[in-house]
């Protein structure tokens, strides 16, 4: 390892002006770490809201917590303004997928969570189509226009029970820029369609301080996304792991981007402390196979690798003193072609809360892989065809 100074935060976020966008906020981050933190607080926040709930989700499954969720979201309906815009395809998908978890009710679940939140409720419920495949991955819920909660859990029991993942509890000026973000996502799913959004996106509604002076406690954060031709993600962590001296910690449940493999070698080669944590019961076949293959490429190129006990969905990363949090896997998918929201800071209070609570327990907590893993033909097979999507 190389005895070198992080590199240093003024000058990388100078950097990422340039690189994706000088947006920033001032924002209060609590990372809430697996399903009992998230939906125990998610919950609390649906039942106490007094003005509007919006939700933008991947996965809304139609299993027997969902349903929980949606009666809620039902109830609450008739009493504010609750928006629900669901990926048809990735719900879609879910739904057809029977549940490992046994069913509390006897019932069986409805053929559609769509139609199942419109039935006697005043939710009003979007989906967001597909073109050419592409999903919108973003997990994005807002409470009262006053607070969020972004990262990679869906709405449903694996992410409440079984899964290891991430969300961040969110307050302050961000928020506003998550609340436009939905509204123009929401806008265009809608009758009025592009129209719709480009209307949208030419409110003035921006605060005249965004970025804000406010609590102490407060960080100054920059949103990123991948967007149809702006991989502001990848590029931003691709900046990163070619600047970091020190350190650089990956937790992700897929990691196959090639560029992305490529350049965290490139690290370590030069004397960067580069760790990743993988799952070792993971939820997509093809997806195993090429964290497979890549996790023998890094334990050949000098990376230490752990694997984690079950499926960890945490899509976090820690670049010497910047951290990067939210829906985006490493995958093609995620930052080539699917549309992603993640949050980005050089806040050293909450770069260290997140190295404390998620990483050294993470570390701990996993099985550090020392010796290749055996791999077949089918694997490489597998991998092939995870590089194209």
């Amino acid at each position: 390892l190389a005895q070198n100074a992080p590199m240093d935060p003024a000058a990388w976020e100078a950097l990422l002006d340039e690189l994706v966008s000088p947006e920033k906020y001032r924002a209060r981050l609590k990372p809430l770490i697996d399903g009992e933190a998230f939906f125990v607080e998610l919950i609390q926040a649906i039942q106490e809201a007094r003005e509007a709930i919006d939700i933008q989700i991947y996965i809304f499954d139609s299993d027997d917590y969902a349903l929980r969720i949606a009666d809620l979201l039902k109830q609450r309906s008739r009493e504010i303004k609750v928006r629900v815009l669901v990926d048809r395809l990735g719900s879609l998908a879910a739904g057809q997928v029977p549940s490992k978890s046994p069913y509390y009710s006897s019932s069986k679940p409805p053929l559609s969570i769509l139609g199942y939140l419109r039935e006697n409720s005043a939710i009003e419920v979007r989906a967001l189509e597909n073109p050419w495949l592409t999903s919108s991955h973003t997990k994005l819920i807002i409470i009262d226009h006053a607070k969020a909660y972004i990262g990679g859990m869906n709405i449903g029991r694996e992410y409440r029970y079984e899964w290891h993942d991430l969300m961040l509890e969110i307050g302050g000026p961000l928020v506003w820029r998550l609340q436009t973000d939905f509204d123009g996502r929401w806008a265009h799913a809608g009758p009025g369609g592009d129209l719709a959004f480009a209307f949208n996106a030419a409110r003035p509604d921006e605060p005249s301080d965004p970025s804000g002076h406010g609590d102490a406690g407060e960080a100054e954060v920059r949103p990123l996304y991948t967007r149809t031709g702006d991989a502001q993600i990848l590029r931003a962590q691709l900046a990163a792991i070619r600047r970091a001296r020190s350190h650089i910690f990956i937790e992700h449940p897929y990691v196959s981007d090639d560029e992305i493999i490529s350049e965290l070698i490139a690290a370590r080669r030069r004397g960067v402390d580069v760790r990743v944590i993988l799952p070792t019961g993971n939820d997509s076949g093809l997806m195993s196979s090429a964290n497979l293959l890549a996790a023998n490429v890094f334990l050949r190129n000098g990376v230490r690798l752990y694997g984690y006990p079950g499926m960890s969905h945490v899509k976090a990363a820690i670049f010497d003193g910047w951290a990067c949090v939210g829906s985006a896997n490493l995958d093609k998918l995620s930052l080539r072609i699917n549309q992603e929201a993640d949050l980005a800071t050089s806040d050293p209070h909450f770069v260290d809360r997140l190295r404390r609570e998620l990483f050294e327990v993470d570390f701990a907590r996993s099985r550090e892989l020392k010796e290749a893993q055996p791999v077949n033909w089918t694997d490489y097979i597998s991998e092939f065809i995870a590089d194209q999507l």
